[in-house]
């Protein structure tokens, strides 16, 4: 069932076990929490129940340290969240998640994100309630057109999502400068304090606007202010 959107799954009466989500791995992991916040009423952030665990490549060990931490009960409530992120996924890695979602165990609930389902065997993905959002990944020009913009510019640009109260686009945008400022650090001529202390802004921004009632003007209009032009 690859045509749900996010939005419909997380907001239904009842979570399966164990989904499958495809896309970029930064945004539909804010994005989870977000929605099962929103759609269930639950609070992750600083919930012991609530497992955020990423990986650029997860291996068998990882699996197994996740299957020790699977198996215990939940801290307080009925329910527990492991919300994995992997930019890919070893084929042991994957048998051995196979059998942890083959035999579930009650309350227990998982959401692998990846940025391609091809990355997945067949046997794991028919056991995942699978899940593709069309527009989870933000095009990256608009970052980067961002900070080359003047602090008047900027507010412009932000103009639509403070007025939407997009809380859901605003997190793809930081996320969107969060990966130009990274791609940048790919040159060692680019590290500098102002870019260190720029990924630091954007990180305190995202925390913030992970309250129940952030301020998504005062947020982003202080992104406009604090970040450094980038010139080249």
């Amino acid at each position: 069932m690859a045509t749900d959107t996010l939005r419909e799954a997380l907001h239904s009466e009842a979570l399966v076990h164990a989904y499958g989500i495809e896309g970029d791995v930064l945004v539909n992991t804010e994005r989870v929490r977000l929605l099962l916040e929103t759609g269930q009423g639950l609070v992750l952030r600083n919930n012991p129940d609530a497992h955020f665990l990423s990986y650029n490549s997860l291996g068998v060990d990882d699996v197994r340290a996740l299957v020790g931490s699977a198996l215990l009960k939940p801290f307080s409530g009925s329910h527990a969240f492991f919300i994995i992120s992997a930019i890919s996924l070893t084929r042991e890695a994957q048998n051995a998640l196979l059998k942890l979602f083959e035999e579930p165990t009650e309350g227990t609930h998982f959401f692998l994100i990846t940025p391609s389902f091809k990355n997945l065997l067949p046997t794991l993905q028919s056991r995942l309630f699978l899940l593709r959002e069309a527009s989870s990944v933000a095009p990256r020009s608009g970052g980067e057109a961002f900070l080359h913009a003047d602090p008047k510019e900027r507010l412009t640009f932000l103009t639509s999502l403070i007025e939407k109260k997009d809380k859901e686009g605003a997190l793809r945008f930081l996320n969107d400068l969060e990966v130009y400022f990274h791609h940048l650090l790919e040159k060692p001529e680019n590290i500098s304090e102002d870019v260190t202390r720029a990924l630091h802004d954007i990180e305190m921004v995202r925390t913030y606007l992970s309250d129940r009632a952030p301020s998504l003007k005062m947020l982003l209009e202080y992104l406009a202010l604090s970040l450094p032009k980038i010139h080249e």
